[in-house]
């Protein structure tokens, strides 16, 4: 009976001992990753419990939460699991190399019970509602079910670069890449990171693109370079993170900067000026006052869904044919440049042929809300960063079974843009400061009266958010 005795206490204190190391990050192989990073805070379990902290782990996360427990919260660890092969993707790493990376996130409704337990130390700053440091992240709970996931995708995101990449660069970089990264979406227990989501129904509170929309609405924009200015003191206003993000968002995609953006994390480690002076080296002055101005047209027209590609001014296909200059306006672009230049109060005889698709439905359900919306529940694009953003992703059954919706220059009625038909052959002059006037209907036939001096540029009637699934082309024929 002693020695059953002594076994079942043995056996107790191993198990108790593996559960102690199961919940703690490895400090050993962890301080070979990052030896910059110090040493996790002692937690006591014990203490945490009687405070009623409720405590859950996972492989990479072990989270302590005073909130009762439901669904979209306890499955934040496995949430964060999911998150770490994709991190790895998208930033060249080795996932062998996560094989013993772990962290512990605190998950506070109540902070002063963090601060009883001794989790919450006094000298982290009074942040808002997320922080990280070393071993830990700070996250506030959050109203709805998105946000606060999303807080800890991006809280996640920072400590993933500071630990593989040795820093997150400056401040504009480092939160704008963690709210872009952030932006996901977790369906049946799978997550898509850096996910393309086309409606604020699908990310509840983040509220990114309004605060954007709004500001250009005071015609308060930023230039990039303001944005590269931001301090990360200026982070405890929700407004920076949102320029952050449409800076990030915007020099990912747009055609001149892809391929630089895709080298930054290999820079991650300078967190100074230096970072952002080395990127802008990168591209000739004529390149870079060219992507500040498509910068601007990007912002203009930002909203779920945006990418910098459907939003940048690119020239037209043109040429003379039986006497008529000829514009090849494709439909899945943003505004395109034409040949003809105009002074104000000129007149151009305009006419346009040729079908397109402007517009995909899936037959299996009826037009709804959100066709009129704009919110067409998009597959996202891929992650974006190394080999992996390349890939196209795999189709599915409801992208196969759509239909396509022909469309002519006079557009469909059965959705409305800026006040017009979507599909609608729209013109504009862009000014020699890169400034579009404002757009004039043009449909199959009509006499343009130029409102400003400039290039005419045509497009398609639609937000460039919704561009990327059109296909076809006008020919659209004009005369001074």
């Amino acid at each position: 009976m002693k020695y059953w005795t002594l076994f079942s206490w043995s056996f107790v204190v191993c198990l108790f001992a593996s559960a102690w190391a199961f919940a703690q990050p490895n400090v050993k192989e962890m301080t070979r990753l990052n030896p910059q990073m110090g040493r996790p805070l002692d937690i006591d379990d014990a203490r945490a419990d009687a405070l009623g902290l409720r405590k859950i782990s996972g492989t990479y996360l072990t989270m302590y939460t005073d909130i009762p427990s439901r669904e979209d919260i306890d499955e934040l660890v496995a949430v964060f699991d999911a998150a770490v092969p994709q991190w790895c993707r998208l930033f060249g790493i080795n996932p062998g190399k996560a094989r013993h990376w772990s962290l512990v996130a605190f998950l506070m409704r109540d902070r002063e019970k963090f601060r009883q337990a001794g989790m919450l130390p006094d000298d982290l700053p009074k942040f808002p509602t997320g922080y990280n440091r070393g071993y830990h992240f700070w996250v506030v709970e959050q109203p709805g079910n998105y946000y606060t996931r999303h807080l800890v995708l991006h809280e996640g995101t920072h400590a993933f670069m500071q630990w593989f990449l040795g820093g997150s660069g400056p401040a504009w970089y480092s939160e704008g890449m963690a709210e872009k990264l952030a932006l996901h979406r977790w369906e049946n227990a799978r997550l898509e990171l850096n996910a393309r989501l086309t409606h604020a129904d699908q990310c509840e509170y983040w509220g990114r693109p309004k605060v954007i929309r709004d500001a250009v609405a005071r015609k308060q924009t930023m230039r990039l370079d303001q944005v590269f200015d931001l301090s990360a003191i200026s982070f405890y206003d929700a407004e920076s993170y949102a320029w952050a993000w449409a800076a990030c968002e915007f020099l990912s995609g747009h055609p001149f900067t892809t391929e630089e953006y895709r080298k930054l994390p290999k820079h991650a480690a300078v967190t100074t000026a230096a970072f952002s002076a080395k990127f802008k080296s990168w591209f000739e002055k004529e390149w870079w006052a060219q992507i500040e101005r498509d910068w601007q047209t990007f912002l203009s027209e930002l909203t779920y869904g945006t990418t910098a590609d459907r939003t940048t001014i690119l020239p037209a296909v043109c040429e003379l044919r039986d006497g008529y200059e000829v514009a090849t306006i494709f439909a899945d672009r943003n505004w395109q440049i034409s040949t003809i230049l105009v002074q104000k109060g000129d007149e151009v005889r305009i006419s346009a042929s040729g079908q397109f698709i402007v517009m995909q439905v899936d037959p299996q359900r009826p037009l709804g809300r959100q066709d009129f919306q704009g919110d067409r529940g998009e597959r996202a694009l891929p992650i974006v960063g190394d080999e992996a953003a390349d890939t196209p992703p795999a189709e599915d059954s409801a992208d196969s079974a759509r239909i396509s919706i022909p469309c002519e220059a006079n557009g469909v009625s059965l959705r409305y843009y800026q006040g017009q038909r979507v599909g609608m052959l729209m013109a504009a002059i862009l000014n020699e400061d890169y400034q579009l006037s404002s757009p004039i209907p043009i449909g199959t036939e009509a006499t343009l009266i130029a409102n400003a001096d400039g290039a005419v540029v045509f497009r398609i009637n639609e937000s460039p958010a919704e561009l990327h699934d059109n296909s076809g082309k006008l020919e659209v024929k004009f005369v001074k």
